[in-house]
């Protein structure tokens, strides 16, 4: 049959809940795979918006070990994602006929696997459906990873389909069964899960009668043990496995890299690239007990580069963190501790460098190249990743700015309740345009004190509304009156965004 401008096999290659693959060619005779959403699901909204950023995650990787994308399209009703061909076989498909992979082999997939999916990570994208169905090994031996249909962006505010947790059961990490926020170290839970396979045969968590049953086996049973179903599996590689699958996130691998060093008999070093410190309200090495902060907030991750460590701060919250005054929202900034940066989590919590040095201090992360600001007294040779106690990070904002959000606050508090005593006099008095204008002013002043910048322009907007409602309405009653108390409210939600939030251009409210 024929797709677009694509020759197809009849019969697909596979078939899911949602579509199937099908083999088909180019113009030019190329092998590709073209992936359909059948036309019943292309409606839900949720699902098309999941088709779309696996589209747009795909279109981003070019790594030798993951499946390439060559286009996009919908037709008839169905949409089509054109991709790679991957000839060879799947992991899960190489145990079921040959049995559990050689130490040695296994670990050398392993490791190419891991290649690749650090490569994602480095991109911000999180595949959350680690699983041996979807890692080919080709006929020469090489890795592919597949399938990022499901994957997290985590530069964006990230997807979510359906308000449901997504994955695959016996593949999730406990954070991800649980439900709860998650970040790149729960695909390394799952790599462990893939390696566990590979080494036994056997799923490290097998599915159970009901979703609910398979994900309370994975968040309350212990992780079972290679050794107990294959005593061929060395000691060094048990307690890699053990450290990769770990239920507590901040006890795994940091990172891709350091779990392929672990594997190939390399040491990660103190101060090792994509160290890093969780900061949030449970659950992290450094926890701040305020609502408005994230449970997982942010990351400070250690990067060195010619014997020098700097620190990039990443946000990974609903509502940004304030750095000297610029606001960071799921992206990065490298932050320099010699310029002692203020740091407010949500806008409002302030984090003290401290806690961030008495942090790595517990983890026993030192910089070999004693470039580490304020952190001279770390000793010399500590364990790499020494399980600490969570540190409680509490302090108050600065009092300069805890002063000027509190003037600013109360005058808006008092433009609030002007604006909407007018808007309620005249609605009662069936003046519905400077009655409406009023409570929409009020409603506008409340973002402001939320911290929703859109606060500040739908002020303006309404502003302008007011003067032409005069100029047209010369007679309209206390028009100037309620045009004036918007232009106080205007003055003072500038003031307040700049003394609260530390917004001084522009540029920043856009």
């Amino acid at each position: 049959m024929q797709i677009s401008i694509y020759n197809v096999q009849d019969k697909p290659l596979g078939q899911g809940g949602m579509g199937k693959v099908y083999l088909g060619t180019d113009s030019k005779g190329n092998l590709v795979a073209i992936k359909e959403m059948l036309a019943e699901f292309v409606t839900d909204s949720d699902l098309r918006a999941r088709f779309h950023q696996e589209v747009k995650i795909s279109s981003q990787m070019e790594h030798p070990s993951i499946v390439k994308m060559y286009a996009s399209f919908e037709e008839a009703g169905n949409l089509y994602l054109v991709m790679e061909y991957v000839e060879g076989e799947t992991i899960e498909q190489y145990v079921r006929q040959r049995g559990a992979i050689d130490e040695s082999e296994a670990i050398r997939l392993m490791c190419e696997t891991l290649s690749a999916l650090g490569y994602a990570h480095q991109k911000g994208f999180v595949h959350r459906d680690i699983k041996p169905s979807n890692i080919m090994i080709r006929p020469n031996g090489s890795v592919c990873l597949l399938d990022f249909g499901i994957a997290k962006d985590m530069n964006s505010n990230g997807l979510t389909v359906g308000q449901v947790t997504i994955g695959t059961d016996g593949y999730m990490s406990p954070e991800q069964a649980g439900g709860y926020n998650i970040d790149h170290r729960s695909d390394i839970y799952s790599l462990g899960c893939v390696l566990f396979y590979m080494l036994t045969g056997h799923h490290a968590i097998e599915k159970r009668s009901n979703d609910l049953e398979t994900r309370m086996a994975i968040i309350q049973n212990d992780f079972p043990q290679a050794l107990d179903y294959n005593p061929n599996v060395s000691a060094k590689t048990q307690k890699i496995l053990n450290k990769a699958t770990h239920k507590n996130m901040q006890q795994r691998f940091s990172s891709c890299r350091e779990f392929e060093l672990e594997l190939n008999g390399g040491k990660t070093m103190a101060a090792n690239n994509n160290d890093s410190i969780s900061i949030g309200r449970e659950n992290c090495d450094i926890n701040v007990s305020h609502q408005k902060v994230s449970r997982h907030h942010a990351d400070i991750k250690i990067v060195v580069q010619s014997g020098h460590t700097k620190y990039l701060f990443q946000d990974r919250s609903s509502n940004g963190t304030m750095i000297d005054g610029r606001k960071i929202h799921n992206g990065e900034i490298e932050i320099v501790p010699q310029n002692h940066p203020v740091i407010l989590l949500a806008g409002a919590a302030e984090l003290r460098w401290d806690a961030v040095e008495e942090a790595l201090r517990k983890r026993g992360v030192h910089d070999s190249s004693t470039q580490m600001a304020g952190i001279s007294s770390i000793p010399t040779n500590p364990p790499v990743y020494q399980q600490a106690a969570p540190i409680q990070a509490n302090p108050p904002q600065s009092p300069p700015v805890r002063a000027r959000h509190g003037f600013t606050s109360f005058w808006l508090w008092f433009c609030l309740l002007v604006n909407l005593g007018v808007g309620i006099y005249y609605l009662y008095w069936g003046i519905f345009a400077t009655g409406g204008l009023g409570i929409g002013t009020a409603i506008a002043i409340i973002m402001i004190l939320c911290w929703k910048k859109w606060g500040f322009w739908a002020l303006i907007g309404i502003e302008v509304l007011m003067v032409f409602s005069v100029s047209e309405y010369p007679d309209l009653m206390g028009g100037t009156i309620a045009s004036a108390a918007i232009s106080v409210a205007i003055i003072f939600g500038v003031l307040h965004l700049r003394n609260a939030y530390g917004v001084n251009s522009w540029e920043q409210l856009k």
